[in-house]
């Protein structure tokens, strides 16, 4: 009986001592991919569906890592950001320190769980108001009414991109996607300043430029002024996976492309389209042995220095900072 316990301790101390081992495998392992999950002076719960990280607006590389909550947006508001989470059970804004990535600020946002959208006008929800008319998405289109309730003019197959004051730019959508166009429409006639052949790469709306994607065999970009149509500048994503849609964010002196969903990156010079630099963001993974890369959710230029860049991340239960 003796020897049968002394070998069950020794059995119960090697299993404690894998055990250790491997969590502090485990940490130091995820720490590598996305580090920390919390920080001192975070304002806010730590969660860990999600992450943000900050990277050198010069160089690429990343300056700083924290965990988020996933299927957040970025804002930039007096000179700093914010990362807002409008459909979580519990919608909050976190106010980032652009310097060191740490959740300075909370503040509890309305709930939304009546199904409505958020409001967002740069896609015309709710509606834009211009010269008297009421202008809003109406099936596949847009219509505009007057003070009665009247249709003055209306579109179809067209998408809502930026609302840019009187004028909105527009994907058209005809059944040929090899005919889609951009196009800024006079929202008080419903008439098209300009239109231009291209997908519209744009993820949250046009600033100064019009990014699309030009229809071809090979991936490339062409840069609009916003308020005349005219090209600026064309590039070629070489390293983009043909089959994936990639999305686009105008980031300071900066447009950063993603390039499909895989945690991959790439800057270039808004003025003239020439690469910057190209970068990787990774996330924990979901097993001990298979890494995982960050799927991109929002870009946001903070300041010259910083572009901080929402990504989806994953964090196993066991995870221990």
């Amino acid at each position: 009986m003796r020897g049968k316990a002394w070998a069950w301790a020794a059995v119960a101390v090697v299993a404690a001592v894998l055990v250790v081992a491997a969590g502090a495998w485990a940490v130091d392992w995820y720490r590598d991919g996305l580090p920390r999950s919390s920080r001192t002076g975070d304002a806010c719960r730590v969660t860990a569906a999600g992450g943000l990280v900050g990277i050198d607006a010069a160089t690429g590389a990343v300056r700083w890592t924290n965990i988020v909550p996933d299927g957040g947006r970025l804002a930039v508001a007096d000179g700093g950001v914010h990362h807002q989470t409008v459909w979580h059970p519990e919608p909050t804004d976190r106010t980032i320190d652009a310097d060191t990535g740490a959740v300075v600020g909370c503040t509890p946002m309305p709930h939304r769980r009546d199904g409505t959208p958020a409001p967002d006008p740069d896609r015309l929800q709710p509606g834009a108001q211009v010269d008297g008319l009421t202008v809003v998405p109406w099936g596949d289109g847009l219509r505009a009414t007057d003070a009665e309730g009247e249709g003055v003019w209306g579109t179809t197959a067209m998408t809502p991109s930026a609302l840019l004051g009187d004028e909105l730019l527009v994907q058209t959508t005809p059944p040929d996607p090899h005919r889609w166009s951009a196009a800024l429409i006079d929202l008080r006639t419903g008439e098209a300043v300009w239109e231009q052949p291209g997908d519209i790469a744009d993820a949250e709306g046009a600033r100064d430029l019009v990014l699309v994607h030009v229809d071809g065999p090979d991936q490339r970009f062409r840069a609009l002024e916003v308020r005349t149509g005219e090209a600026r500048w064309e590039t070629s994503l070489d390293d983009l996976r043909p089959t994936v849609d990639p999305r686009a964010w105008e980031a300071g002196d900066l447009v950063v492309f993603d390039l499909g969903g895989d945690g991959r990156i790439v800057a270039v010079d808004a003025a003239t389209g020439a690469r910057r630099w190209t970068t990787t963001l990774d996330a924990p993974g979901r097993s001990r042995r298979t890494p995982e890369t960050g799927g991109i959710g929002d870009v946001a230029a903070v300041d010259g220095e910083t572009i901080v860049v929402a990504i989806d991340a994953y964090v196993p239960e066991d995870y221990v900072d």
